[in-house]
């Protein structure tokens, strides 16, 4: 057993080490290229110095792109099937909620099997839940959250509940967070509701299809 652990520990080191090389010795090599590239060229507005920056917005371009997946990848193993998911949530409004004077109830149903939930929804689901309790925090002035976790036989539910100030039907058509939870519930073909009145609180629901 200890022997197996020291191995997934082990598994771990090499692949931060891995990580971080790759950051040091590409991203951030090719990202101090181009920029000193980019200083010299700054002064000058000529042609034939804006066709010369053109590889460089190129290079961007291709370094925007390695850092997504290297993002991609460091969220794929965050939301790994041997991570317990229900910790992860927990932790995630603990710190937020730990430096405020906001007050956190957790209700989790302990036999949602997270396990076979794909990684893909459960990431989704993290950074909505992630982006509602920012909006609690920046807008609501809320003094209480409540977070539950429930099923059905066909839905497993995931409510997110405040206390605070509320909004309008307006406001909520403008909200770009919101829009981007929309968003990120229609990836996961989850259903994503937002109720709230003036001065009553905000509920905001996830419904998510059981596919396994």
């Amino acid at each position: 057993m200890l022997e197996e652990q020291f191995k997934i520990e082990q598994g771990k080191h090499f692949e931060k080490k891995r990580m971080s090389q790759e950051l040091h010795d590409g991203i951030l090599g090719k990202l101090s290229g181009i920029r000193l590239n980019l200083f010299v060229l700054n002064k000058r507005k000529d042609v034939e110095t804006v066709e010369k920056c053109l590889p460089y917005i190129k290079s961007l371009q291709d370094v925007e792109k390695e850092i997504r997946a290297i993002s991609h990848n460091l969220s794929e193993g965050l939301f790994s099937d041997q991570v317990n998911f229900t910790k992860m949530i927990s932790g995630l409004f603990e710190n937020i909620t730990g430096d405020s004077k906001l007050k956190l109830n957790l209700y989790f149903d302990e036999l949602i099997d997270w396990k076979v939930v794909s990684n893909s929804t459960k990431i989704e689901v993290y950074r909505i839940l992630q982006e509602g309790l920012h909006n609690i925090k920046k807008h609501a002035k809320a003094n209480t959250v409540i977070v539950k976790m429930a099923q059905t036989e066909t839905h497993i539910i995931i409510e997110l509940i405040d206390n605070g100030v509320g909004f309008s039907n307006t406001t909520k058509s403008k909200g770009i967070g919101l829009k981007n939870m929309k968003e990120r519930a229609e990836k996961i073909n989850a259903e994503l509701k937002i109720e709230s009145q003036h001065n009553m609180g905000t509920t905001l629901s996830i419904s998510i299809l059981k596919t396994f």
